[in-house]
């Protein structure tokens, strides 16, 4: 009974003597030894050869490893030393989440929406993209035989196609240089009406080009002597007119109240025009708005 009382006592003192090697305490150049194990895994047979590896040949295994698995990450992961992530023969490397966060800061704040055949865009309405940056936006033609290119050099945004706007509203003004041409002009037509036959202001409380009159009766006493309009810059055209074929309007050219500058009043019949060209300035002390006559056709 004492031989194998002595025989557990030796065997538990070789245990502790001997205690295995943590991997949380190891570094790159830990080796595995005869004594960093239990001695009965150290006998040689296949079964434990290989249990006496070195951290390098450990940590290489478990590379390996991870590189041939698919790998789900339950929570936020960071890469210190960056990170490359290649399609390679596993397919595609998928971010579920809608954020993606560098060095603590939004990279994308939206979600990006792949391209759809069905609808061809990158976000929605309800998350949509907030910034593209690109050397050159290249725009593919949906025929697939041409692009589009749009690019900025510092101080010009050019397209190197044909562009087609259905509304444009300028805020500024534009500009066209010395080979520019139009090859149509069209003025959106708008109407003013004249309630009374005494009228003498014509007051027009947006932007506009191409008026059409409409009158009460004849506008002949006194006739419009002034044409005031809403955020009017100088140097804009007006163009005025009417269809009424029984009615008249006259313009009072340099009426002491009014602002007409013309060469004499003019008598408007249907088929008629005027055009006159904004200024301001001091016109005879007379500050504010002034309508300078381009042409009149009394047709």
């Amino acid at each position: 009974m004492k031989k194998y009382i002595f025989i557990i006592l030796l065997f538990l003192l070789a245990y502790e003597a001997y205690p295995q090697v943590r991997l949380s305490t190891m570094d790159s150049v830990t080796t595995f030894t005869p004594t960093d194990l239990f001695w009965l895994n150290t006998k040689p047979s296949s079964t434990f050869l290989n249990r006496k590896v070195s951290w390098r040949s450990l940590r290489s295994n478990i590379e390996d490893f991870i590189a041939d698995s698919a790998h789900t990450w339950a929570q936020r992961q960071t890469f210190s030393n960056g990170a490359t992530f290649s399609a390679a023969t596993y397919g595609s490397t998928t971010f579920s989440d809608s954020l993606c966060v560098v060095n603590g800061a939004v990279l994308a704040a939206h979600y990006i929406r792949p391209y759809l055949s069905t609808t061809g865009y990158i976000g929605d309405l309800t998350k949509p993209f907030g910034y593209i940056y690109s050397k050159n936006f290249v725009t593919v033609n949906a025929e697939g035989n041409d692009s589009c290119t749009i690019s900025y050099d510092d101080s010009v945004l050019t397209i190197n196609k044909e562009l087609s706007v259905g509304t444009l509203t300028v805020t500024d003004n534009i500009t066209m240089d010395s080979s520019g041409a139009f090859q149509s002009i069209h003025f959106k037509p708008n109407t003013y009406a004249i309630t009374a036959v005494d009228d003498s202001i014509i007051t027009i409380d947006t932007l506009k080009t191409n008026i059409e009159l409409t009158l009460p009766g004849d506008v002949t006493s006194p006739g419009i002597e002034k044409i005031t309009m809403t955020g009017v810059p100088d140097g804009h055209i007006i163009i005025l007119y009417h269809h009424d074929l029984n009615d008249s309007v006259v313009f009072q050219d340099a009426n002491a109240d009014g602002n007409l500058k013309m060469a004499g009043d003019f008598y408007m019949n249907v088929g008629d025009n005027i055009a006159f060209m904004m200024t301001t300035g001091d016109y005879g002390g007379s500050e504010g708005q002034h309508w300078i006559e381009l042409w009149r056709k009394d047709n």
